[in-house]
């Protein structure tokens, strides 16, 4: 049912909008009929033709196109539900009521026969004309449709194991999202939890072939066509990235996308930060590009559920402790549960001054609840609180624990043991005038890892556990030790160092706070 509105279409709270009208937010739309009055309504979006807007037809109650006009109208297909990002298709639909021609206007009551006979071949011509073109554009639809949908859709959900159901949580749209077109973009800013997203889509995929990659030079050189194979395209774009080095990406990605995607069996699960989406819109405003998953807004669904994994792993309970409760469980009030699990109607200028995305504050705030009383402005500015928190520690009289952290910070990987750089830890014995660490002991690291600062990988490696204090520490360090800067990884140089020259405009705020500042 269309549903008028008095005012205009809520392009200022447009996600918070669409999650309380409809079920899945993906089908709501805002936008005007054929008489330019506003409205809304829950329904499956369309594809819509560059230059073109969706409205709503009353008469056969459905969503149909009309053409735009102005500087900012869609210049390539795209969603009908995402009509308004596209300022010009947010403006009233303009119709024409008048006629070109009409008899009345004849000087000439002579000629009106004429006239008449005139006007009906040039109306029948134009009716003519105007059937030729929509059987056209029909028939090149329907050619279109057809092709995209010639491989067997059942063979394509069988390469996801997830409820059908699940319409409203990022994990569930973005399981629906490959079902429709195969490739899917995840963005958010540093913290938003892309990664994580695109690891428990890996743990969906079923009956096929995995790869992960993250660098360029991973890219396969030969492509198989035939094979079900899901690739996850996983941190590489980032922030401080040129244009250049963007689009050599973006190349990269889409030549695995016509290669595996367009003429095979394959699927694209690809990892974007918000910066980088928004700052080069124009390189990703492809039809594929169109089929992304925000996580910068997340519903209330997805909240609890990170809030209750990191409760749950972090042995925090919500009240008050209960009988069965374990004695070393940590307390969380409501009003801290409440903060973290309603939906925020912050606007993306908000979430990049903070810095951080909300999963990876979560994470953090229950790591640090774990072991520390944690004051409310937390929640406000979680980066200025973490780096606080690392000044402190590398000031102090290092231990071994100190040089673990501080060897994982430095490096682009995770951290073997068995495998130190020894004369990277000689120059930390050296500047910090440590003489009792001469190895990692399993008590110190086991203790890391209790404290949930660190975790070890399946390959007995070790890393945070929350990316965030990897940056954050390693801004510290570098600030402390410039000399440390030689035994860093040249690509985590390249995407966390800066000089102030080179620093983009859009990074501001908190944001700043995770890369190394370079004189």
């Amino acid at each position: 049912m269309f549903n008028l509105r008095d005012t205009p279409c809520p392009y200022d709270n447009w996600v918070a909008t669409a999650r309380k009208s409809c079920n899945d937010p993906d089908r709501y739309h805002c936008l005007n009929d054929e008489f330019s009055r506003p409205g809304w309504i829950c329904a499956d979006p369309i594809w819509v033709e560059a230059d073109w807007c969706p409205k709503y037809n009353t008469t056969t109650k459905k969503i149909t196109e009309v053409k735009c006009y102005g500087s900012n109208c869609p210049t390539s297909i795209y969603l009908s539900s995402r009509s308004h990002l596209y300022e010009d298709c947010r403006s009233e639909v303009k119709t024409s009521t008048k006629f070109p021609f009409s008899s009345t206007q004849s000087p000439n009551n002579g000629s009106a026969s004429v006239s008449i006979g005139v006007l009906l071949g040039l109306i029948f011509g134009i009716l003519g004309l105007l059937l030729v073109t929509f059987s056209f554009i029909f028939y090149y639809r329907r050619k279109k449709k057809s092709k995209s949908e010639s491989r067997d859709p059942e063979e394509r959900k069988a390469m996801l194991d997830i409820s059908e159901s699940d319409n409203k949580t990022a994990l569930g749209r973005s399981c629906r999202a490959l079902r429709t077109e195969r490739f899917v973009v995840i963005t958010g800013i540093q913290g938003a939890g892309k990664t994580f997203l695109a690891e428990r889509l890996y743990e969906k995929c079923i009956d096929c072939e995995k790869v992960w990659i993250r660098q360029l030079n991973q890219f396969p050189e030969e492509y198989d066509q035939h094979g079900r194979i899901s690739y996850f395209l996983d941190d590489l774009f980032y922030e401080l990235q040129s244009e250049e080095e963007v689009k050599e990406v973006k190349n990269k990605i889409d030549t695995l996308y016509e290669r595996t995607v367009v003429k095979g069996n394959g699927q694209i699960i690809l990892t974007i930060t918000s910066l980088i989406w928004r700052r080069h819109e124009s390189l990703f405003n492809e039809r594929k590009y169109q089929n992304f998953i925000d996580l910068d807004q997340l519903c209330s669904e997805d909240r609890e559920d990170i809030l209750k994994f990191h409760m749950n792993l972090n042995n925090i309970v919500l009240g008050s402790k209960k009988s069965d409760d374990s004695p070393c469980s940590v307390v969380m009030k409501h009003k801290d549960y409440d903060r973290f699990s309603k939906e925020s109607n912050q606007d993306f200028d908000s979430h990049v001054k903070i810095g951080i995305g909300i999963a990876s504050s979560i994470a953090l705030f229950c790591q640090y609840r774990n072991r520390y009383f944690v004051t409310e402005r937390f929640s406000r500015t979680p980066l200025s609180f973490l780096h606080y928190y690392w000044k402190d520690v590398i000031e102090v009289n290092w231990t071994g624990a100190t040089v673990i952290l501080t060897l994982i910070a430095i490096q682009k990987e995770e951290l073997d043991v068995n495998r130190v750089d020894q004369m990277c830890l000689t120059k930390i014995r050296e500047m910090e005038n440590i003489h009792n660490v001469e190895g990692f002991s399993s008590e110190e690291l086991e203790e890391l890892e209790k404290k949930r600062i660190i975790e070890k990988t399946d390959d007995d490696k070790y890393r945070f556990l929350v990316s965030t204090d990897k940056k954050v520490l390693l801004r510290m360090i570098l600030q402390k030790h410039p000399e440390l800067e030689e035994f860093c990884d040249p690509e985590m140089l390249r995407r966390r160092v800066y000089r102030p020259e080179s620093l983009p405009g859009d990074i501001k705020g908190d944001y700043v706070k995770t890369f190394v500042f370079k004189k």
